[in-house]
């Protein structure tokens, strides 16, 4: 720990504990007992946005999907346009259309980007549907 209540970032393991009988292996059930503790994290000084906003929730679902049955790292960029947030003083919105996740390899414990030959296409469609790259999104 560091200053008496705040956890260095390396030292933290967010691992589930294996061999739980409480129910099924993880990715079908997990418990309190297994899970990892909570992380509370610092709000950034400086954001890029206020506020993060899906089109539609299966777009997110999609994405987690892959997360939530391989337990995989996963990462992907988002699309759409920014907007007024406003909750919040000179607040953004970025109002997500679409996630694009680039060839990869990844593993539990790394994602490795490989190189994009449809990138360009990408940006191509994006632009001539009003969208731009407002952010990216990692599993990790």
């Amino acid at each position: 720990m560091d200053q008496g209540k705040y956890f260095v970032f390396d030292d933290i393991n967010c691992r589930i504990k294996p061999g739980c009988r409480e129910h099924p292996p993880w990715p079908k059930g997990i418990c309190s007992k297994c899970q990892p503790s909570a992380i509370t994290l610092n709000r950034q000084t400086y954001r890029h946005v206020d506020n993060v906003m899906f089109e539609n929730t299966k777009i997110v679902e999609r994405f987690l999907n892959y997360w939530r049955t391989t337990g995989h790292q996963r990462m992907g960029y988002l699309y759409g346009t920014y907007e007024q947030h406003t909750d919040v003083p000179l607040g953004i919105r970025a109002k997500v259309a679409a996630i694009y996740e680039p060839p990869q390899e990844s593993t539990r414990d790394s994602i490795n980007i490989q190189p994009d030959e449809g990138a360009d296409d990408v940006e191509a469609v994006a632009n001539a549907l009003g969208l731009k790259k407002v952010s990216y999104y990692s599993l990790f």
